[in-house]
């Protein structure tokens, strides 16, 4: 992968109309530059020096050197149209205003160079410095000072836009650059306001559901989770008997499923309730009717598992959730004693009841004198 690099990019310095030696006078013309820069993820950072500069004749499509501007010569006859070398010339920053713009000595009555558009450098570097700082506002310490600089520069391209009187370019950039560095800082802040919020020590833990559901979708290595030493035996046996019997309940179905698929379970084991959260990482990969093949799978399994275990009765609940990385596919409930679900939906709070603690009533006491 590409990461850094080098590129040419060119840009229009100044715009107006001059005495093409090609084609005659009042042709329109671009003054433009080529600049090296230094590129991140094809994005232009640092300037590395100007590779050329020129002038393009907009009516004949001729280049010639800077100094045509300031050139009063006329084009000789030749088969070839080449016009003579260029003298000399005074420096475009010296040029006196005539008329409105600026012209060069020595036309002879032909019309003078005059501009009618500059361009505005620190417009556009304020919009390439605000599109990185927004692109890069989950990195904190770089961006902040990209989108501070993005800010201050695209407000005073803005200013010289606006006093250029329609002669200086960059209004759009200097907007551009303005509004990505605002959008940058407001994302920084947004973030540090979040981070903030989970570093709090008195922030909103999370429900038992919740949690195991992140467990399995975050484990790198380990297969089984429970809230008891029990539970955590009976996902491991669980995870392993998936896994062994995933290869012979699809390949039938070629195409439908993947070949192999890891399986990271949690097992919450309660007085008469047992749910299985079941992790899929290629859950997104089965369709839909691998997945309800997968469901009576998932169901049976969890029978097996539990069919000796002596803290559960053929009529406590039963609960077997199915979910990829991100998303719940699938919740299912009923009885430890039916041979397929009473009931399948998406909606997780259906296993909330499986991971609530139910406290013990005290006994009543009589109050007496």
């Amino acid at each position: 992968m590409i990461i850094f690099g080098t590129s040419g990019i060119t840009s229009v310095k100044i715009k107006g109309s001059f005495h093409c030696p090609a084609c005659g006078s009042g042709a329109g013309y671009q003054h433009k530059s080529v600049t090296r820069f230094f590129t991140l993820f094809f994005v232009p950072l640092i300037p590395m020096g100007k590779v050329a500069d020129f002038i393009l004749c907009e009516r004949c499509g001729g280049t010639f050197k800077p100094e045509v501007l300031t050139w009063g010569g006329t084009v000789p006859s030749s088969p070839t149209g080449t016009p003579p070398p260029l003298p000399g010339a005074m420096p475009s920053a010296l040029r006196e205003p005539h008329q409105g713009g600026y012209s060069g000595p020595g036309f002879h009555g032909t019309s003078a160079t005059t501009v009618s558009y500059q361009a505005n450098g620190v417009a556009k570097t304020s919009m390439i410095l605000g599109i990185i700082g927004l692109l890069t506002s989950f990195l904190f310490c770089p961006s902040i000072f990209l989108c501070i600089a993005g800010l201050v520069l695209g407000t005073i391209g803005l200013s010289r836009a606006k006093k250029g009187q329609g002669l200086v370019g960059g209004k759009n950039q200097a907007v551009a650059g303005i509004a990505c560095s605002s959008v940058g800082l407001v994302a920084m802040v947004v973030l540090a306001l979040l981070v903030a919020k989970d570093g709090n020590p008195n922030r909103e833990t999370k429900s038992p559901r919740e949690a195991a559901a992140l467990s399995i979708s975050s484990s790198s290595s380990q297969t089984a989770y429970g809230n008891t030493p029990k539970a955590v035996d009976l996902a491991k046996k669980y995870a392993t008997l998936m896994s062994g019997m995933h290869q012979l309940a699809f390949e039938s179905s070629k195409g439908k499923a993947p070949k192999t698929a890891k399986y990271v379970v949690h097992c919450e084991l309660r007085d008469n309730s047992c749910a299985f959260l079941v992790c899929v990482p290629q859950y997104r990969k089965f369709t839909d009717d691998a997945k309800s093949s997968l469901e009576e799978l998932a169901w049976s399994t969890a029978r097996t598992v539990i069919k000796d275990e002596p803290t559960l009765k053929p009529e406590s609940e039963l609960c077997v959730a199915l979910k990829g990385m991100l998303m719940f596919g699938s919740v299912m409930t009923g009885t430890t004693a039916g041979s397929s679900p009473a009931t399948t939906t998406k909606n997780e709070e259906d296993m909330d009841r499986f991971f609530t603690v139910v406290a013990e009533k005290e006994p009543a006491v009589e109050k007496g004198e």
